[in-house]
């Protein structure tokens, strides 16, 4: 049984406790208020200002490339006829590009507040981040070094994919309009087998392309 004195003992400590917890409390609310939802509302809105502006470059980048075909009398237009990619399969790849680099720059430019806290975390602990530092640069080059590898497979099966696409919109293209004579000749059942075989070859690229952007993005969320 606790005793009157134990008890007035204990009091002034639970009042500090209650006073210690109601005053983290005030610093949390001030602290979302003031800070965090400030900052929530501001990247927001400069991450839709940016991407809005990442879009009409893009855009007026792609309608350059596409009016440029015209202004040498037909010659790039007639290379591009010849190729095994269509004009918006070009296109296309270009717009990429550009989300590509900007995807990077963002992601690098977001990351420099992170790299400036490593002066201060050296200066605290210079012994632990000298036996540290060489650890995490070795395993953030083997990442690097992987998802490049990665990424390079990725690409060529894009590349090799949007040619198969671009084939096969050119004979579905060709065969539609071609379609009477098809039927006149009973040449159905080659077209088919054509088309199944083509189509074939795109699902099998894109899965493959799949599982390695599947495998990338792991490697990037567990590192």
């Amino acid at each position: 049984v606790s005793s009157p004195v134990a008890s007035r003992r204990a009091r002034p400590s639970d009042a500090k406790g209650e006073f210690v917890a109601l005053d983290f409390a005030k610093m949390v609310l001030h602290f979302m208020v003031y800070v965090a939802v400030p900052y929530l509302v501001f990247r927001t809105f400069m991450e839709a200002v940016d991407s809005l502006n990442a879009s009409r470059f893009t855009q007026s980048l792609t309608q350059h490339l596409r009016l440029s075909l015209l202004e040498d009398g037909g010659t790039s237009l007639v290379t591009a006829a010849a190729s095994n990619h269509t004009i918006s399969t070009h296109a296309g790849s270009l717009e990429g590009v550009i989300k590509k680099c900007f995807n990077l720059v963002t992601r690098k430019l977001f990351s420099v507040p992170k790299l400036m806290l490593i002066p201060a975390i050296i200066a605290r602990q210079p012994m632990l981040s000298l036996g540290v530092l060489p650890v995490f640069l070795a395993v953030d080059a083997a990442k690097c070094s992987f998802v490049a590898h990665v990424t390079t497979n990725i690409e060529e099966f894009e590349q090799l994919r949007s040619g198969m696409a671009s084939k096969q919109a050119r004979m579905e293209a060709h065969d539609t309009s071609s379609a009477r004579a098809i039927q006149d000749l009973k040449a159905t059942a080659f077209t088919r087998n054509q088309w199944e075989n083509l189509s074939v070859r795109i699902a099998n690229t894109s899965q493959r392309k799949q599982a390695l952007e599947l495998l990338r993005g792991y490697v990037r969320w567990l590192y």
